[in-house]
């Protein structure tokens, strides 16, 4: 009797180990399991624009270890469920994910322990009881959310020709080694730029918005572009600042003119980080140049308040350079041939005639001053 009870002791005492050794090792799994699957699909979600989320998830997943071995995502295995999933999240939907549903905003990452795939967490002590391994599922479903971008043309945004890059003003310029990409260019109307557009980064639309690019491939947001109205000058104007070579404003703070007008070959520095109330117009001719004495977008603040016919540019006006964050939401930008904007812009257009270029702060996460309507910015996880 003694030894009976001694062997069914044994037995509950193998349960119990088996329970304390496997059982938690099957949780540590299951934890890095789903840890796995966020990074996976958060990475996949960056990839929908432009066609990578499958790659990406795939490459995400190798790089988290589930149980000492690296994550395998594979949507080829035949009578198999798939791994990866682009569709639409729609948090008032039912489902609230469907491949079936457009617009795809969302992505969905299965990731799979199991013994049909000969992946299954292997049990040391649950095989005395019967229970060789532990089969382990985890999901996670992130959403891409349109970028708030960095230049909008509210009405149109058009060029003949046009490059749109982020750069790092603390390295000096754009240029070949200052270059990067995730630039966001956005309108409720057209946006075109001829046969030479080159956007490194996205471009959004509103419902009726067109492009007339074949990349990357744009994104329609569900509502229109909508921006606070501009914030009416805190105080009385100076008057109108009229710029014949270089000059340096040197106060700092908040400075408000009726107008600005840039002479030929002129160049307006603000040596202090300041924020610019203009009433009216900022007009250039030639070869004209705004900026802040650091070079960073951020140390110079733009808000054009006037009428919708103010004017900044001008239709005749080649090579005009602003390095600054601009908002002017009832004012069109209009250049003739090479337009510059460096750090953040919303106009209610903006045209070149030839050459537009638009760089983004990446230092600074530039993004356009205002709070915009539709949605907020990269990937959210929703499920």
């Amino acid at each position: 009797m003694t030894l009976l009870y001694t062997m069914l002791a044994f037995i509950v005492l193998i349960g119990f180990v088996s329970l304390a050794v496997d059982f938690g090792r099957a949780q540590c799994a299951k934890t890095e399991l789903q840890r796995a699957a966020d990074a996976a699909a958060r990475y996949a979600a960056s990839g929908i624009d432009d066609g990578t989320w499958a790659d990406k998830a795939v490459a995400a997943a190798r790089d988290n270890l589930v149980d000492g071995i690296p994550l395998i995502l594979d949507n080829s295995l035949p009578g198999t469920p798939k791994d990866i999933e682009i569709g639409n999240w729609n948090a008032s939907a039912t489902p609230r994910f469907s491949t079936a549903r457009a617009p795809a905003n969302a992505v969905r990452v299965t990731a799979r322990r199991v013994a049909s795939r000969n992946a299954a967490i292997p049990l040391v002590f649950g095989r005395i009881i019967g229970r060789s391994t532990c089969d382990l599922v985890a999901t996670a479903i992130v959403q891409k959310s349109a970028n708030i971008p960095n230049f909008v043309g509210l009405k149109s945004l058009t060029a003949k020709n046009n490059s749109s890059a982020g750069y790092d003003p603390h390295l000096g310029t754009p240029g070949s080694s200052n270059l990067t990409s995730g630039a966001s260019i956005a309108s409720n109307g057209t946006v075109g730029f001829g046969n030479n557009g080159n956007i490194n980064g996205s471009v959004l639309l509103g419902p009726s918005g067109t492009y007339t690019g074949t990349s990357p491939k744009p994104v329609t947001l569900s509502s229109t572009l909508a921006f606070p109205a501009t914030e009416s000058a805190p105080f009385a104007a100076s008057g109108s600042l009229s710029v014949n070579g270089t000059l340096h404003v040197s106060s700092g703070g908040t400075l408000v003119y009726t107008s600005i007008n840039i002479s030929n070959n002129s160049t307006l520095i603000f040596d202090n980080p300041t924020t610019v109330y203009v009433i009216n117009d900022i007009l250039f001719s030639q070869n004209g140049e705004i900026k802040p004495a650091s070079g960073l977008p951020a140390d110079l603040r733009i808000r054009v308040v006037g009428s919708a016919t103010s004017i900044v540019g001008g239709p005749n006006a080649n090579n005009i350079e602003i390095t600054a964050q601009i908002y002017a939401p009832n004012t069109d930008f209009a250049v003739h041939n090479n337009g510059d904007v460096r750090g953040t812009a919303l106009f209610r257009s903006m045209f070149a005639a030839n050459q537009l270029s638009l760089w983004y702060d990446i230092s600074n996460a530039s993004v356009v001053y205002g709070s915009y309507t539709d949605t907020g910015s990269g990937v959210t996880y929703v499920q």
